[in-house]
């Protein structure tokens, strides 16, 4: 077996590993700390993302997810919080992607007239504006 940056090669197989460089810390900001937590749970999104991406083997995906850990324990994280992380990152990976209709934004008057081309075309306008046009009085 040849071992390249956690690549492991076999005859006819590739085995995937996540590799740390013998100078990795287990630091990331402290749970405890006055930053906010979208700021906090970056790193652990990164690595649980990660995890859950690659190819990984059962084994190594368990030795992962205990690195995780680990390193969350040292930083005071509560793991309750990284199992729900884990969770919504898995449901969001394994959920279809929803059909995306076409939107139009503009700013401006507004006519009845061009709303109808956009309807004709499906695409729904987001227009932002007080003011209608209007067609002038007529005397």
């Amino acid at each position: 077996m040849q071992r390249m940056e956690g690549v492991k090669t076999k005859p006819q197989q590739i085995e995937i590993d996540v590799f740390r460089k013998p100078t990795t810390t287990d630091t990331t900001i402290n749970y405890l700390s006055n930053h906010p937590t979208e700021q906090k749970l970056s790193a652990y999104r990164y690595y649980i993302e990660r995890m859950v991406r690659l190819p990984l083997n059962h084994t190594r995906q368990l030795r992962e997810w205990q690195t995780i850990s680990h390193i969350a324990t040292s930083n005071s994280f509560p793991i309750i919080l990284l199992h729900k992380l884990k969770r919504q990152i898995q449901h969001n990976i394994t959920k279809p992607p929803q059909p995306r209709t076409p939107r139009a934004t503009q700013n401006g008057l507004h006519s009845p007239s061009h709303h109808h081309t956009f309807e004709k075309s499906q695409i729904y306008s987001d227009t932002q504006t007080s003011k209608s046009v209007t067609n002038p009085p007529t005397q």
